[in-house]
């Protein structure tokens, strides 16, 4: 039998994130793809760009990309612990962000980060027995 409740998910956790594990002891504060101020803005500029998006071509992919690079950076990746550049400690800014979201040699960090936010289970409602056994 399928239990509707393993479903569930955190609305918090959602919208401003939360700690996955990423590479050799860094973690990454990560929020869902669709949470509310990401489509929102997504909405915004799909407004904002009408005639651009609904042109087609090259112009609107560039754009379409801008857009999302900026919902990674902004409503996405919240914030990151442990990532450093040549041994000095990297603080999160969407601005740092963007820099490595945007650099094609960074690519597997951008689609790690979007695996990241589209993957359903780091957005679970945690039942209490759960809760309890997270917080030990």
């Amino acid at each position: 039998m399928f239990d509707i409740d393993s479903l569930r998910v955190d609305p918090e956790r959602a919208e401003k994130g939360t700690w996955v594990d990423y590479y050799k002891g860094s973690s990454l504060c990560i929020a869902r793809a669709n949470n509310k101020a990401a489509e929102q803005y997504r909405i915004e500029k799909a407004i904002e760009h009408a005639d651009i998006f609904n042109a087609g071509g090259e112009k609107a992919e560039k754009l379409a990309y801008e857009v999302e690079t900026h919902v990674l950076a902004n409503f996405i990746l919240i914030d990151w612990d442990g990532i450093t550049k040549g041994g000095e400690p990297l603080d999160y800014t969407p601005e740092m962000g963007t820099k490595f979201l945007t650099d094609p040699q960074f690519q597997d960090f951008r689609d790690d980060v979007m695996r990241f936010a589209r993957n359903r289970e780091h957005f679970r409602a945690q039942n209490e027995e759960e809760a309890i056994e997270t917080v030990k």
